[in-house]
């Protein structure tokens, strides 16, 4: 019997060496059956049904080996490779330890131990254990590119660089460490040499998936949008479940407009991983987007719990036209900043009280171009007292040859394109010109790159009129606002102090030119004896809510009509489905493209009544509307961006319309639709305010600022 034993198993370990995995699967199956306690016939009939997925079958087979013999070292590790892939660390850090206790330099245990730590984010215990299997073999190449990426995911980037080239030059044909010191690069903003060593992680493997996202990645910074959706697509053929692949695919899809695909590769991503961090407050921002309300109450409210109990949920600009609350937006930001900035250490900068010299202001956006944030400040470039101030722009977004780029460059005293450097080359630059206050103007928006200003560009920092809220940000000092905008009683909301302008916060251009054409309801499709109601706001501020809201006030003002931008052709399609849903007659809902900004302004002439959505209002929008003699009724809230039109509005005398919820919003909007005499009275107090008004007196609000600016100095 014993000799049958004994052949059977080297037979069936002849067959397993050899590769035929399931001829030796069958003997080891054979010779327990006549032997069911036969310690190598567990264990390596364990390991090929580990190499087959079945890992309940192999932890069975392995405990049962190590009942025989429990300090096999070799056992104890593959068990513990086992409890890793079943994603049990916990219990696979006991085996791999247990490997390591029998024999402290067994190299294969510590890496395997390093890699469970790292899987459950215990990255220094991670990184001992690396460098210990380092000390027995230095140049082993897998623990020194897990080493390398344990080094990068701790923002350690020069010591990983070290660890990849070391790589390189031991295996010139290594394109994971090509892959990975491309993703360093990358990091460290340098696009160039990061495509570089991707083009060579895919020269030597043309089937990497990784490496044709992270070029993808890269090559969608420089602007080459064509070639990163090539190479997602690529990724995604090559593995159709590479979850980052699909995200960078979808972000690049709403970004250029194509938002129906991308909403498909995150829905993609929510049934592979439903927990993927920052998937949930995308996903339903980008259903807003396009005017996708299935489950809306649902997700906001399931969004608001996670935001409780600090889950990863979304990016903070996405989370402002969903909630409500201060303290959630401010819990999100928090937790944005400092996982994409915690680890940049802000170069301090002293205040230099001179009063010889001028103070420099540096405006730091991605916007120097026709956009809402230049069409509101760009006239306070041009009225700065040049007697005290030096105004520097630094542009890092595209160059635009547009109106507002001209102008731009025209009323600023130095502009710097630094769309090419670093965070930390901007950052250096700024600190040598000796700029003593730095204006974040993008926030957490689009394009935006906080990473400059958590190098440090200037002693004061300060976010404003780009991110309608707190950036909760350590090296951001202070948001400019107003008394409306953050009441007192709201500070804490804040992680900046608040700079708090006599009047309203917002910068606006009291030159601002509205087009003399003479447009005709015909024009655009809107009936002549009809009451409109408009809103120009991006549609992703629309929810089912306000809409509600909406159709209560179209029902209840006869012979109406409700005016709203067309921002893309899928969200018009579902605002008119739900409007269907809701009995409205889909005639009585109008669309107006979008057409050059004096001629925007000067359509609104054409309406009687611009309602603004809930919990983001208009910003840019309502001042547009108001500038051009439109009066809006809002709704007043809690946060920053639910509180701007109020702000405005109140600058220009029109309180009356600042309400305080829906029932108050819509009965006020059925009494203006219904009471023609009550809404000329309004527009004749906006038109005779607007000459008078603080709100758009732009020398009055340079002087105001400027006087602030000069508060902070001086402090």
């Amino acid at each position: 019997m014993k000799e049958n034993v004994q052949n059977l198993l080297m037979t069936a370990f002849k067959y397993h060496q050899k590769g035929e995995l399931k001829l030796a699967e069958d003997l080891y199956i054979k010779l327990l059956k006549i032997q069911p306690l036969h310690f190598d016939a567990l264990q390596l009939y364990g390991l090929i049904v580990a190499e087959k997925g079945q890992y309940k079958l192999a932890q069975s087979l392995m405990e049962k080996a190590l009942s025989i013999n429990p300090n096999d070292i070799k056992v104890n590790n593959n068990l513990g490779l086992t409890y890793s892939r079943m994603g049990i660390y916990p219990k696979a850090i006991q085996y791999f330890s247990k490997s390591i206790e029998i024999e402290p330099k067994y190299l294969e245990a510590l890496y395997n131990r390093g890699m469970a730590f790292q899987a459950i984010n215990e990255l220094q215990l991670a990184k001992n254990d690396y460098e210990n299997a380092l000390n027995i073999n230095p140049n082993n190449i897998s623990v020194l590119i897990n080493l390398g990426n344990l080094l990068q995911e701790k923002k350690n980037f020069q010591k990983a660089l070290i660890l990849y080239e070391k790589v390189i030059k031991l295996d010139p044909n290594n394109y994971h460490a090509f892959n990975n010191r491309g993703h360093l690069k990358y990091s460290l903003q340098k696009y160039s040499e990061a495509l570089s060593d991707f083009d060579m992680a895919i020269h030597i493997n043309s089937k990497y998936a990784d490496a044709f996202s992270n070029r993808g990645m890269t090559l969608q910074i420089l602007g080459q949008t064509e070639a990163a959706l090539n190479d997602y697509n690529k990724a995604i053929l090559i593995n159709k479940q590479f979850i980052q692949a699909l995200q960078n695919r979808a972000n690049l899809l709403c970004e250029i407009g194509r938002i129906d695909e991308g909403l498909r590769d995150l829905k993609n991503i929510y049934d592979l991983n439903p927990k993927f961090p920052y998937l949930k407050g995308t996903m339903l921002a980008t259903k807003l987007r396009v005017c996708d309300w299935k489950n809306f109450d649902f997700e906001k409210r399931e969004i608001e719990e996670l935001i409780q109990n600090e889950e990863k949920v979304s990016q903070p600009f996405w989370i402002i036209p969903i909630v409500n609350s201060a303290i959630l937006q401010k819990k999100v930001a928090q937790d944005w900043c400092k996982t994409n900035y915690g680890h940049i250490y802000r170069n301090k900068i002293k205040i230099k009280k001179d009063l010889k010299r001028k103070i420099k202001i540096g405006y730091f956006s991605a916007d120097f171009h026709n956009h809402a944030t230049m069409y509101l400040i760009a006239k306070l470039f041009e009225l700065h007292d040049r007697e005290k101030f030096e105004i520097y722009g630094f542009s890092f977004g595209k160059r635009y040859p547009d109106e507002m780029w001209q102008k731009a460059n025209a009323h600023l005293d130095n502009f710097f394109d630094v769309s090419k450097k670093t965070d930390f080359e901007v950052s250096t630059l700024a600190r040598n010109i000796n700029i003593d206050i730095g204006i974040d103007l993008k926030g957490y928006t689009l394009h935006c790159r906080p990473g400059i200003f958590a190098h440090g560009v200037a002693p004061i920092q300060i976010n404003y009129l780009g991110y309608p809220g707190t950036m909760a940000a350590p090296f951001i000092d202070y948001i400019i606002a107003d008394h409306i905008l953050v009441p007192k009683e709201n500070n804490d909301f804040y992680t900046e102090k608040i700079i708090y302008m006599p009047n309203s916060y917002q910068a606006n251009d009291d030159s601002r030119q509205i087009s003399q054409k003479q447009f005709k309801r015909e024009d655009f499709g809107i009936p002549n004896n009809c009451f409109v109601f408009c809103c120009f706001n991006n549609n992703y501020k629309i929810n089912p809510d306000i809409f509600n809201s909406w159709v209560k006030i179209l029902k209840n003002v006869q012979n109406s009509i409700l005016w709203l931008l067309e921002d893309n052709e899928t969200a018009k399609t579902n605002l008119l489905r739900e409007g269907r849903m809701r009995g409205v007659d889909l005639n009585r809902i109008i669309f107006a493209k979008r057409i050059p900004h004096a001629e925007h302004l000067a359509r609104h002439k054409l309406a009687d009544l611009f309602l603004d959505t809930f919990p983001c209002n208009a910003h840019t929008t309502a001042s547009d509307s108001l500038w051009s003699g439109l009066p809006v009724l809002t709704i007043k809230g809690d946060t920053f961006a639910s509180r701007v039109a109020a702000s405005l509005l109140s600058n220009l005398g029109l309180d009356y319309l600042i309400t305080k919820n829906n029932v108050e919003y819509e009965n006020l909007a059925i009494l203006l639709g219904n009471n023609q005499n009550r809404l000329t009275e309004l527009k004749s107090v906006l038109d005779k305010n607007l000459k008078t008004s603080p709100l758009y007196d732009s020398k009055k609000f340079t002087l105001d600022l400027e006087e602030k600016y000069l508060e902070l100095i001086n402090q």
